[in-house]
């Protein structure tokens, strides 16, 4: 709720989405006090919570995973794009990097 304040604050003061993200980007950094400390908490606990979250997805057999519509849209995309240049696709695919949410 911390989070979604701050942001809902930003945006009524008509700051850009890159502005925004450029706030988000700095807390990285920032030393924690005691009017930032609930904040960054939340986001660190909101990191681990997605990693975890993909983490168990992951660990899904496939046709769980296809069950997912986006999942499901992705993976038909990576079929079409293997199809057209499957030498290509399994030379960059064979140990594909899994983005992690990362704060702190």
């Amino acid at each position: 709720m911390y989070y979604e304040k701050n942001i809902i604050t930003l945006k009524k003061a008509d700051y850009t989405l890159g502005a925004v993200n450029e706030w988000a980007e700095n807390l990285k950094t920032v030393e924690i006090n005691d009017k930032n400390k609930i904040f960054i908490e939340f986001l660190v606990k909101e990191k681990n919570r997605i990693n975890k979250m993909q983490d168990d997805f992951l660990k899904l057999e496939i046709t769980d995973r296809l069950k997912d519509r986006i999942y499901e849209r992705r993976f038909k995309e990576c079929e079409k794009k293997r199809n057209e240049s499957s030498k290509i696709f399994d030379l960059k695919w064979e140990k594909p990097k899994f983005y992690r949410a990362v704060f702190r």
